[in-house]
């Protein structure tokens, strides 16, 4: 009786030293990544079109066809990559459906960075 005793409580705090150790490997799922502006150069070319081409520039919104588009970066003048960060970080109102916090800092970096093409 006194063996059961004792080897129920030896696996009870292995199991709990088992599952608590496991606990601080895996990474919190809810946890907000955010980009460090200071050491992360995001461009244009290389960031930003590429969220704004899968996000923005689809038919019936921003496309090539549309008032809006996208289009080249030589046709972003200063105030349009103003509305983009304004419209995107600030205000939160496009994409309509909202975008994840990762494409919400690139742009923001884009924007704190002055705005880098390449």
């Amino acid at each position: 009786m006194k063996n059961n005793i004792l080897f129920a409580a030896f696996l009870t705090i292995s199991l709990f030293c088992f599952l608590s150790s496991c606990a601080d490997k895996l990474p919190d799922p809810n946890a907000i990544v955010s980009l460090d502006c200071a050491t992360n150069q995001i461009t244009y070319v290389g960031h930003v079109k590429g969220i704004l081409d899968a996000k923005c520039n689809l038919s019936g919104c921003h496309d090539d066809n549309s008032q809006g588009s996208f289009g080249d970066f030589s046709t972003l003048g200063q105030a349009r990559m103003e509305d983009i960060y304004t419209r995107v970080c600030v205000t939160k109102n496009m994409p309509p459906a909202g975008m994840i916090t990762e494409r919400i800092d690139t742009i923001r970096c884009w924007s704190e960075n002055g705005y880098l093409e390449n």
